[in-house]
């Protein structure tokens, strides 16, 4: 018989609640920064939380773990 579709993956969620927590202390701190630091920080941070684990941050961030290694690479640092 004919092969049935696979069933559509369920989107995902934005992770929102550490933003809103940060929108209201941390905007300030964010000031006169580019948006690639703040990214830059953001991926540190989440790497630092998740104890080096990059899928785990990866996840945390809403990203692919291969983002965070082209970042890595990008910068000069390397998870080995």
């Amino acid at each position: 018989g004919r092969a049935r579709p696979a069933p559509a993956a369920a989107p995902l969620a934005p992770q929102t609640a550490p933003v809103e927590a940060a929108a209201s202390s941390d905007m300030a701190d964010l000031a006169g920064l580019t948006l690639d630091q703040i990214e830059r920080m953001a991926i540190e941070q989440a790497i630092a939380r998740s104890s080096g684990n990059i899928c785990e941050a990866a996840r945390g961030l809403g990203v692919s773990p291969s983002t965070i290694y082209r970042k890595l690479e990008r910068w000069g640092q390397s998870k080995a």
